[in-house]
């Protein structure tokens, strides 16, 4: 048994060398044709050498490439890297290791710009590569998307260099490679979660938009909303994991997809009911409401839908007084859970105000003989002399 173990070290040290060498002969190779081109030519098969060890060889290749970032050596990692790459072209998770070298770890260290966008260039080359490969590849899709979504925000250079070449904005173009690897990989909640937070995101940037004054953006914001609204109701089905959170993120998206469609409504000149958006913010509000670690984030935002509803339609005044008074509730609720450090005082203001207009508009209908629900005064006026 000594002997045998003694024997089997050696063994282990010469398939790895072995592998070693390998690589290193398939990265030269890659190097001269390119990896996407070794992986189309007749001699690409000479990769597949010992191919019961080769997903092994690909783990410890992975294992060396951690090793090399965590010793501050990613040139090294590069290198290796590569050699995953050349070694199993195929294979989707040395295509976006590659890719994570190139476009995240590389850059950084450049102080040159047009060197951090050749790095990430070639890092989205590498997953364009392999979806030529295999269009179908639910990984290459949803890494590209965090890749052209995560470089935009992180350097200016490369938002502008990428609306420029592909005449979209990052965001854009990494959320349609989100949702896109979320539909190939349906039941995998990494990549529904990550369309989810995208598909919000720009949704809120075209929802700004269409406040700015495009209101050709309210549709494209509501199919945002609903389809992240989709998706985070297929994630509550799936997983008990963080339901709170999931919860609030499914209220609110239903809350904006609500005041996007007033705003669709509005601009198409066609008749307005806030029915629907008071019981988006009521859903809303109970949703924060069960949840211990609600951001304050999320509850400024209800008050902003709140506000934007309102003005879209100001003559209902009875609906927009719900409206206030379930977005001051939200918003008080934040304040006395983080009484310093909230930030919702401004949010306070903005409701308070809106809040004044409305009964100042219901005080005048009951001052005409009009019907008016004394309990929803007496709830405004409470709201609007402030805690």
């Amino acid at each position: 048994m000594r002997g045998k173990k003694l024997l089997a070290a050696p063994l282990s040290v010469l398939l790895l060398l072995a592998a070693d060498q390998t690589a290193e002969r398939a990265a030269r190779r890659a190097g001269q044709h390119g990896f996407h081109g070794l992986a189309q030519a007749g001699g690409a098969q000479g990769l597949l050498f010992l191919p019961a060890l080769r997903g092994l060889l690909v783990q410890v290749w992975l294992v060396r490439i951690d090793a090399d970032l965590r010793a501050g050596s990613p040139h090294k990692a590069l290198r290796h890297a590569r050699q995953v790459l050349a070694l199993a072209p195929d294979l989707a998770a040395a295509r976006v290791r590659l890719a994570d070298v190139l476009a995240y770890n590389l850059p950084p260290g450049e102080a040159d710009p047009e060197r951090r966008l050749a790095w990430i260039a070639e890092g989205l080359g590498v997953l364009d590569d392999g979806l030529e490969r295999d269009p179908t590849a639910a990984l290459l899709h949803q890494e590209r998307g965090l890749l052209i979504w995560s470089r935009g925000l992180a350097y200016p250079e490369f938002e502008q260099a990428f609306g420029e070449t592909c005449g979209q904005t990052t965001l854009e173009a990494g959320v349609e490679a989100l949702v896109r690897g979320a539909e190939l990989a349906r039941g995998e909640w990494p990549a529904v979660r990550a369309a989810t937070i995208g598909l919000a995101r720009r949704g809120d940037q075209r929802l700004e938009r269409a406040c700015a004054g495009d209101a050709a953006w309210f549709t494209a914001a509501a199919d945002d909303f609903a389809r992240a609204a989709a998706y985070l109701r297929e994630l509550l089905a799936w997983s008990e994991l963080a339901p709170e959170a999931l919860a609030v993120d499914l209220a609110l998206a239903l809350a904006c997809q609500e005041a996007a469609a007033l705003g669709a409504a509005v601009a198409a000149g066609r008749q307005i009911d806030l029915s629907g958006l008071v019981a988006a913010v009521r859903g809303a509000r109970a949703a924060l409401s069960a949840s211990p670690w609600a951001e304050a984030a999320a509850r400024a935002r209800l008050a902003e839908i709140a506000v934007l509803g309102l003005s879209c339609a100001p003559e209902d005044a009875e609906r927009a007084a719900a409206l206030c008074l379930d977005g001051l509730a939200v918003v008080e609720q934040g304040i006395e859970r983080e009484p310093e450090g909230s930030g919702l005082a401004a949010s306070r203001a903005l409701l308070a105000r809106e809040a004044a207009g409305v009964l100042a508009r219901l005080e005048a209908r009951m001052s005409s003989g009009q019907a008016v629900d004394p309990n929803l005064l007496q709830a405004l006026r409470e709201r609007c002399a402030g805690p």
